[in-house]
Order: structure tokens, then C-alpha cells, then sequence
């Protein structure tokens, strides 16, 4: 389960981590339906991210150590490129709306089990 501590709701209940480089590589690419993943780096670094062959338009969230939100990119849309400009630990990609819909603000902390 992914929650928002900060607002006490939860965002979702089902999720995969990506933790080696294929399930990084990959992502959400080529899939039929959204599952959610928590991608988990070794240290904090700038993580730039593509939707290319994503069917769906996808909420990202940019984590620091203490699981503390750092950026927050609503909406991106298949075929397009994103670069925080905050490093990140973890990474999650999300439904779209998961961020409204969960009350997602900046310096919140989400945590996954």
C-alpha cells in the first residue's frame, strides 16, 4: 500500500517496486493497464523520466530519504519527456489523478509498505 501520511489516505493499495535495472528500464512501457511502481535508487540523484510507449496519461511523485515529496508532476502524457528539478531517492508513477485525488502536496510524506 502507497499512503499519504501527511493527509492519512490512502493512494493505493496494490504496487510493484522496480529496484533492478530491466523493471527500471521498462516501467510502464508497453503495458495494457496501469500498475503502479515505486522505483528505489541507491542514493538521491535527478531522475528524468519518459512516457514513451505509455498508453495513459500517469501521475509521478519524487520522494527524498525521509519520504518527504519534492516534486510532484501531474498529468504527463504519453510521448513526452519530464527532468525534475529535485533529486529523489524514490520514484513512484501513478494513476492518473492519484495526486488530487490523494491530496499530494509538496514536503508531504508517502510512504510504502
Amino acid at each position: 500500500m502507497i499512503k499519504n501520511i501527511s493527509k492519512n489516505k490512502i493512494v493505493v493499495k496494490d504496487y510493484v517496486k522496480c529496484h533492478d535495472f530491466i523493471s527500471k528500464f521498462f516501467g510502464l512501457m508497453f503495458r495494457k493497464n496501469i500498475t503502479p511502481l515505486v522505483f528505489i535508487f541507491n542514493k538521491e540523484k535527478i531522475v528524468s523520466l519518459h512516457s514513451f510507449f505509455v498508453k495513459f496519461p500517469i501521475d509521478i511523485v519524487f520522494l527524498n530519504e525521509l519520504f518527504e515529496v519534492v516534486e510532484l508532476k501531474k498529468n504527463m502524457m504519453p510521448y513526452q519527456f519530464y527532468t525534475p528539478k529535485n533529486k529523489a531517492l524514490f520514484v513512484l508513477e501513478l494513476p492518473e489523478h492519484s495526486i488530487v485525488n490523494s491530496s499530494i502536496e509538496l514536503n508531504d510524506i508517502v510512504s510504502f509498505k
